[in-house]
């Protein structure tokens, strides 16, 4: 493959066929299939990085007719992780949490991630593009009670300033959302930035800032 993060045909094709290695060997063909109104809910089982306000999340999918399951990938084995992957069509869950599974999941099914406050990456919109899987990364602004990472230096001010005015949502479907998301987090990356980092690993993902546009995007 070429760089991770590069859309190619060559890594679409290297990609692809990776999968499938996965996919036989852990036969996930004998998986049934869960029908088009389930969706599998991963979270992490403490802070931080864990879903909060759920209730709000679980009410919404009951709304919309959604029969839900919850769990902690580690409980289960790498096998039983990537056969659990495959017989969903409808898989959600907080920032980082399991993105690489997104690479187990079968083509035109949807995956949902929820970003914590002021974050936003491409990992996961490339992994969609790249395993035909429809994938929406829902970002939201930097919380107020964080101002102090927007007021490290110049570099920080103009990045947040300008997360805050972009749209909530990316999708794998769109090359110009990839490549924006990708310029950003080279910014967050570089060296004016970079401590902002941190702001990933210590932050929980609220359901409730993410359920409006949940709400539009879940049939």
């Amino acid at each position: 493959m070429e760089n991770g993060r590069k859309l190619s045909k060559l890594n679409k094709v290297r990609g692809l066929q990776l999968r499938k290695i996965f996919w036989d060997y852990c036969q996930v063909y004998k998986t049934p299939i869960c029908s088009e109104k389930n969706i599998l809910i991963v979270d992490r089982k403490t802070s931080p990085r864990k879903l909060v306000n759920i209730h709000i999340l679980l009410e919404l999918l009951k709304n919309k007719e959604y029969k839900y399951k919850i769990i902690n990938m580690e409980n289960y084995s790498l096998e039983e992780q990537i056969r659990l992957t495959y017989s969903y069509n409808n898989i959600l869950m907080p920032s980082g949490s399991g993105q690489v599974h997104i690479s187990f999941m079968r083509d035109n099914t949807n995956f949902f991630e929820l970003c914590e406050s002021g974050f936003r990456y491409p990992n996961s919109l490339i992994y969609g593009n790249r395993y035909n899987v429809n994938t929406k990364v829902f970002f939201i602004p930097l919380s107020k009670s964080l101002d102090r990472y927007r007021n490290f230096n110049n570099g920080t001010k103009k990045l947040y300033n300008r997360i805050d005015t972009m749209s909530c949502v990316s999708s794998s479907e769109s090359e110009e959302d990839i490549k924006r998301e990708k310029e950003l987090y080279s910014i967050l990356l570089g060296n004016e930035c970079i401590k902002c980092f941190e702001m990933h690993g210590f932050q929980n993902v609220d359901c409730k800032d993410h359920i409006k546009n949940l709400e539009l995007l879940l049939q």
